[in-house]
């Protein structure tokens, strides 16, 4: 079933964050879906400890919204990950461009958003690629 959702990008307050940042040249450094259930906002996310469902709330104390854009997605794509680890290999994959060390049973934030998406090659699209995309459909320009 189809539900409307949300795009979310952010800035975190970890080291990691701070090196995506720097390696992306981009205030976005962290990736999500926020949606709703049972009437309260959660946000689906892949973070160190792997791909999770966090509630809305929580996700805010460690992270700085920089913008978000509406999208539909299937709302069993939401639940279809959760529990698997962080994809380390794929974001090393991802700095040197090669999609072969992408691991296919986990995934780094981006990656999962752009998979959820149906973007081609989720493994190499970082969170500041998703907001210059979003943001070019948005604002009528190509991101």
């Amino acid at each position: 079933m189809l539900i409307l959702a949300y795009v979310v990008l952010s800035r975190g307050n970890s080291y990691l964050s701070s090196i995506i940042s720097f390696v992306t040249r981009s205030e976005a450094s962290h990736s999500g879906v926020l949606f709703k259930m049972n009437n309260k906002p959660f946000v689906l996310e892949s973070v160190l400890e792997g791909v999770r469902i966090i509630d809305y709330e929580t996700w805010r104390k460690t992270n700085i919204e920089i913008d978000r854009f509406p999208v539909s997605v299937d709302s069993y794509k939401l639940w279809e990950h959760v529990g698997k680890p962080y994809d380390f290999r794929g974001l090393i994959g991802w700095y040197f461009k090669d999609t072969n060390i992408n691991d296919p049973k986990a995934f780094f934030c981006s990656e999962l958003v752009a998979y959820i998406l149906g973007l081609k090659s989720p493994g190499m699209i970082s969170p500041g690629r998703l907001l210059s995309y979003f943001r070019g459909q948005r604002d009528g320009s190509r991101g």
